[in-house]
């Protein structure tokens, strides 16, 4: 919460002011208090005095409502060390002028927005960590005012989604046995929230605890249902995958497990594998199969996968694109091959969570039968540490413009 030599301010719990040695500020009356808050929750904005009526009285001010404003205003400028300097008037109101590092509010976004982008997960879920430990309590605590209500729901959604972003990294770095006892806590404060659920399921699955798993899935089950509510498609598929002790569930590791069919017996187009297997160290990220049907592009790749297969440390993913040919649920499939059960609902947030997970990784991944570039675009792993071969029946001329993909033709 501080800023190099100035005021510090607080509102993840009791609002607080703190001089430059930590001591803290009285504010005075709760007006005063009110108004605070408002201001720091806009920190850095202009706040109109119409606003500020309407945030702190709703609907039905006083008929004194704006004459209060400019003496709450004046209150407190003798309170904030730096007065007007730092709670300024503006021509349509007042902006109350706060560092980023001096409030615990813009310190937590911050402090998300830099987990949520960071490659690293080891350093992410530390990110996310240390901003989450920043609340100290229920958002504003000890403030009356009509904007109070809606905020706090606001500010618990932005911190309950930032704790199963981390305790997904986290159950992702293998450390289910750790979040169990959170998770648990979790449950109990939001019984209703299936996702805190599904990943107490996990958690206790992969420590051992499958009986465990389905209490919590019954539990779940329970308390859905007090609300009339039907358990989701995702929870009852993740309760069949604990009771048939399903080993994709458990995560030893990053490395990719793979679907790759069997070896071809008999491999087309020999001159084009020995190609292939001269150069992969120092191919291009990207290399597409192209040609028209039977002209053996599939084996060809999956030869060459089961050949390179020992020189990518992190493993072979590989996906048909003609049985799956949803971007989403492709996704999922390789997601669920890297031990990532939980998938956010949108593409591109899929996408994104793809790309960190495989980001560092050397592995192969095998797109096999694409239909075209716009299928597989949102496939590609971000990182140049991973090969990525596509076949497909259409040229995918946008994958080599786009991409700088190798096109190998076959006839």
């Amino acid at each position: 919460m501080r800023q190099s030599g100035g005021t510090t301010f607080a509102v993840l719990g009791t609002v607080e002011m703190r001089d430059a040695g930590g001591e803290m500020i009285s504010v005075g009356r709760p007006g005063r208090r009110a108004l605070l808050a408002l201001m720091l929750l806009r920190a850095n904005r202009v706040v109109t005095v119409d606003d500020i009526v309407r945030q702190l009285w709703g609907d039905q001010p006083p008929a004194t409502a704006r004459a209060q404003v400019h003496a709450l205003v004046s209150a407190l400028r003798q309170a904030i060390p730096g007065g007007r300097d730092v709670l300024c008037t503006h021509d349509q109101g007042y902006v109350l002028r706060v560092e980023p590092d001096a409030l615990d509010l813009l310190r937590f976004e911050h402090g998300l927005a830099h987990a949520s982008v960071e490659q690293d997960k080891s350093v992410a879920a530390a990110a996310f960590r240390s901003a989450l430990r920043l609340w100290r309590g229920t958002p504003f605590t000890g403030v009356d005012a009509a904007f109070v209500d809606r905020v706090r729901r606001r500010l618990d959604e932005q911190r309950l989604h930032a704790l199963e972003q981390v305790i997904d990294i986290e159950l992702g770095l293998g450390r289910h046995t750790e979040v169990i006892g959170e998770l648990t806590e979790l449950v109990a404060a939001h019984p209703r929230r299936e996702r805190l659920h599904r990943r107490l399921m996990l958690a206790l699955y992969r420590d051992g605890r499958a009986a465990e798993a389905m209490d919590a899935y019954r539990a779940c089950q329970a308390a859905l249902a007090e609300a009339g509510v039907s358990p989701s498609a995702k929870l009852d598929a993740l309760a069949k995958r604990v009771l048939g002790s399903d080993r994709t569930l458990n995560l030893v590791s990053r490395k990719g497990n793979s679907r790759l069919p069997d070896a071809p017996a008999n491999v087309p187009h020999d001159e084009r594998l020995g190609e292939l297997l001269s150069d992969v160290d120092g191919a291009p990220r990207i290399t597409a199969i192209t040609g028209p049907p039977a002209a053996g592009k599939s084996a060809l790749a999956v030869a060459w996968a089961h050949q390179v297969a020992g020189r990518f440390a992190d493993g072979v993913l590989y996906v048909d694109l003609a049985a799956t040919p949803d971007p989403a649920d492709a996704l999922a499939e390789l997601l669920d091959g890297l031990g990532v059960t939980e998938h956010p609902e949108d593409l591109a947030e899929r996408a994104a969570l793809f790309r960190s997970t495989v980001h560092g990784m050397r592995a192969l991944l095998v797109l096999d039968n694409a239909r075209d570039t716009a299928q597989v675009r949102n496939l590609l792993p971000g990182s140049d540490s991973c090969v990525v071969v596509v076949t497909s029946r259409d040229r995918l001329a946008g994958l080599a413009a786009r991409f700088g993909a190798r096109r190998l033709e076959l006839s």
